[in-house]
């Protein structure tokens, strides 16, 4: 079982490397180039939020408070996009590539918070 397991953590790493590839890539390129990316983002983060909630995804119970602290600053940051777009030159891909990056941490932080709160609230039995 722990070869299996190891398995799905080294699959939820490379979902989550490959989503900030395509989160930068489609901030550079523009998103009207690759449309399909902003959906691509949004299940590739569900699926690394849920393997994450079931202990089988690259993060661990121990690890949640750390990234749904992290997901909370690049959400802000993600909410900063419009003002990134102010800096000269990059700004906009800056922007764009924070918006991505928030569209992949999304839906996985969601998840992981819901079952942190679970794990929080449910009735510990002996």
């Amino acid at each position: 079982m722990a070869g299996k397991t190891g398995d799905w953590v080294k699959v939820s790493g490379y979902l989550f490397i490959l989503g900030v590839i395509i989160s930068v890539v489609a901030g550079v390129v523009g998103s009207a180039t690759l449309p399909w990316a902003g959906s691509a983002l949004v299940v590739l983060g569900t699926v690394v939020g849920l393997l994450a909630a079931l202990g089988w995804g690259s993060v661990s119970k121990d690890e949640s408070e750390t990234f749904l602290l992290a997901t909370i600053a690049l959400l802000l940051a993600g909410a900063a996009k419009f003002s990134l777009k102010d800096f000269p030159s990059v700004g906009g891909y800056l922007g764009d590539i924070v918006g991505n990056l928030a569209a992949l941490a999304a839906p996985a932080a969601v998840i992981v918070a819901i079952e942190s709160i679970w794990r929080a609230g449910s009735v510990k039995i002996g």
